[in-house]
């Protein structure tokens, strides 16, 4: 069973999903539509999506897979569990601010060698207004 951060944001830019696919745990292909035109190399086509072959807004996005061991770390340091959704449900999710505010709190995070790079992922997708949750699968 693996565990991913799921984000969402009913308007979410173009530019939004740019910055996403620059951060830790994100890739530009978790943020496009499938190719239909299977002659392009994966990584060639990720590098020059249009607006038009980005995800359209209130999709959920799925990060890669992050170990459980570093989402045990970065809750027991937040003093806070973020929570838990099932495929498809839009429901349950953390509203960004009050995220974002705990991860300000704790900006020492950001230099932790176990949960710094999710903790810059969180930092980046709450100050740019995305819910947050966990997913297993």
């Amino acid at each position: 069973m693996t565990l991913t951060l799921i984000l969402r944001k009913e308007e979410h830019t173009a530019n939004d999903l740019r910055l996403l696919a620059q951060a830790p745990y994100f890739d530009a292909y978790l943020i496009g539509r499938k190719p239909t035109d299977h002659k392009y190399h994966p990584a060639a086509y990720y590098d020059r999506l249009t607006d038009e072959e980005l995800l359209p807004a209130g999709a959920l996005l799925h990060s890669y897979s992050i170990a459980r061991g570093t989402q045990r770390v970065l809750e027991v340091a937040l003093g806070h569990q973020l929570p838990t959704v099932h495929r498809k449900e839009k429901e349950s999710f953390m509203d960004p601010q009050p995220l974002h505010t705990l991860l300000v709190e704790h900006a020492e995070l950001q230099s932790d060698p176990i949960i710094g790079e999710l903790y810059k992922l969180l930092k980046l997708a709450t100050g740019l207004g995305f819910t947050v949750a966990w997913r297993e699968s």
